[in-house]
């Protein structure tokens, strides 16, 4: 099968027409959906029109429940293990990034790699295991809010085609716990409102980030 890319396409554009006949695709971040029938191509691609309309349910409560739902990888051995399964191998192997969803026990340092010119900010599991999440160079911004204390997400939405010895990450979407439900940004197409006294801690966090050189291969533990 060949896959074409549409020169013409606009992800932002795209974030803000109707999706599925269940409303504007930004108007659903952070909702349940239903699709009746949907259609599924080869790479799991779901075709942006259905022959029945998906249903908008009420909005995620929590990212508590995407984690008890199992959406979420909380060890990254399973992480290898799936990314194994769907990257494929050989002449089968993906060519195109596939999406993990994380729940990182907890967060690492921040280092700019001068050779990649990446931003590299570590992430572990509960069992002490390291990955990359990835940044782009220009993205100083986010990376130091990110690297905030009040700005680090309890689940990472990332995408990865790299090595499953040692994934690296995109983050594309970030979620929160919110006033009213989940709180889903994503990094590319969403405003990030500063909360009160977050600008503080950005700025605090500029004196954290340090320039190293790429981070050494971490062991990877048993499961």
């Amino acid at each position: 099968m060949k896959c074409s890319i549409d020169p013409s396409f606009d992800p932002r554009a795209a974030y803000r027409l109707p999706l599925w006949g269940a409303g504007v695709a930004s108007g659903l971040i952070g909702k349940a959906l239903h699709l009746a029938q949907p259609l599924v191509a080869d790479d799991d691609a779901i075709a942006p029109t259905l022959a029945q309309a998906a249903v908008a349910k009420a909005n995620v409560q929590s990212v508590s429940a995407l984690i008890d739902s199992g959406a979420a990888t909380l060890l990254w051995g399973d992480l290898r293990r799936d990314l194994a399964s769907r990257l494929g191998a050989g002449l089968r192997r993906r060519t195109s990034p596939v999406p993990v969803l994380l729940a990182p026990a907890n967060y690492g340092g921040l280092g700019f790699n001068d050779f990649a010119q990446t931003y590299e900010w570590e992430a572990f599991d509960q069992r002490g295991d390291r990955l990359l999440l990835i940044l782009p160079g220009e993205a100083h911004e986010l990376a130091r809010r990110l690297n905030a204390g009040t700005g680090r997400p309890p689940l990472v939405l990332a995408e990865t085609a790299g090595e499953l010895e040692r994934p690296a990450l995109r983050p594309i979407t970030v979620f929160f716990n919110g006033v009213d439900g989940l709180q889903v940004i994503n990094l590319n197409l969403d405003n990030w409102p500063h909360s009160r006294g977050l600008r503080a801690t950005i700025d605090a966090a500029k004196e954290i980030i340090s320039r190293r050189a790429a981070p050494p291969v971490y062991a990877q533990s048993a499961s």
